[in-house]
């Protein structure tokens, strides 16, 4: 039984290692589409904010807000810097240049996985949230502006 399983393991690593250069090439196409959307996105916001302020100061995306899109610009570049890492070092295989190297997988895999998910020790969107909602409260409450 465990012969036929060495087997079948034997057979089937060249379409599992094609499989998962399929599947991370493909996590990180879909994350550049995404922070291309989230690209729009902010731009729309800095527009409607520029829109809406009519010369006012504070034109643009508030700090709070600046804050968090930054974070996830940040993030975005760390991710895309390990996906690129992954999809090269698996295309060389197991005896590739990068896989070889223990010093690879420090800089180009962990560091960019620490630090993406690091950001968010510093940009803490739920306090960050919640301070964007008090603003927009006190905005809203303000007498003499107009509300659309």
């Amino acid at each position: 039984m465990a012969a036929g399983g060495m087997l079948a393991t034997a057979s089937m690593r060249g379409t599992g290692n094609t499989l998962f250069i399929v599947g991370v090439s493909v996590q990180g196409i879909s994350y550049c589409l995404f922070t291309a959307l989230f690209t729009v996105t902010a731009m729309r916001l800095v527009a409607d904010r520029h829109r809406n302020s009519m010369g006012q100061k504070g034109k643009g995306m508030d700090s709070n807000t600046r804050f968090i899109v930054v974070g996830l610009y940040l993030s975005s570049v760390f991710i895309v810097t390990r996906s690129i890492y992954r999809i090269v070092e698996f295309t060389q295989g197991y005896s590739g240049y990068l896989i070889s190297r223990e010093v690879y997988m420090f800089a180009l895999d962990a560091a960019p996985l620490i630090l993406a998910i690091g950001v968010w020790s510093v940009v803490w969107p739920p306090a960050l949230l919640a301070t964007i909602a008090v603003e927009t409260r006190q905005r809203e409450q303000t007498p003499g502006q107009d509300q659309v």
